[in-house]
């Protein structure tokens, strides 16, 4: 089933964009003093918390598309791997080289940090990439069988369901 990408695709860098200026917003508020009342940057800080969603909602798309254009799968996690996980585990990898082998001495908390595993057993970590992998697992595995808006549902559930994982 061939699909059209049309203004989504098209706009993709620009959306990423914007995602990527909410969550440094976000990032940002954090060392922001506390007191003084609710100001105008508070407030704008707050929208931040919406670019998470519009990079799992765009990441999605973009995995959809890709899959239901013909994409072999080999092809799919090959692009997954160069463009996520091999930038994160030169970035994890290294950090966690430093604070959990040098600083630690604790090969088990680098492994378990690196893997992602801590996020899920402890709930600390980098939550994002930990919830990528499940997504992109379900819709490497229903992008064939299903229509864009029963993979998004899924994709959102999974997204959701590793969120809340961390309550």
């Amino acid at each position: 089933m061939m699909v059209k990408s049309g203004v989504l695709s098209q706009n993709r860098s620009f959306l990423y964009g914007i995602a990527a200026v909410f969550v440094l917003l976000v990032h940002f508020g954090g060392y922001l003093p506390s007191e003084g009342g609710v100001t105008i940057l508070s407030k704008l800080l707050r929208y931040g918390q919406l670019g998470v969603p519009i990079f799992g909602f765009l990441s999605g798309i973009s995995c959809y598309y890709s899959l239901s254009r013909g994409t072999p799968r080999s092809v799919f996690w090959e692009n997954r791997i160069k463009r996520t996980f091999i930038p994160y585990l030169i970035i994890s990898g290294s950090c966690n080289f430093v604070l959990d082998i040098l600083i630690k001495r604790d090969i088990m908390a680098f492994l378990m940090d690196v893997s992602t595993l801590s996020f899920w057993l402890y709930h600390h970590g980098p939550w994002y990439l930990a919830m990528l992998i499940p997504v992109y697992l379900c819709i490497a595995s229903c992008s064939q069988r299903m229509n864009l808006r029963q993979c998004m549902i899924v994709t959102e559930s999974t997204r959701q369901y590793s969120l809340q994982s961390v309550i």
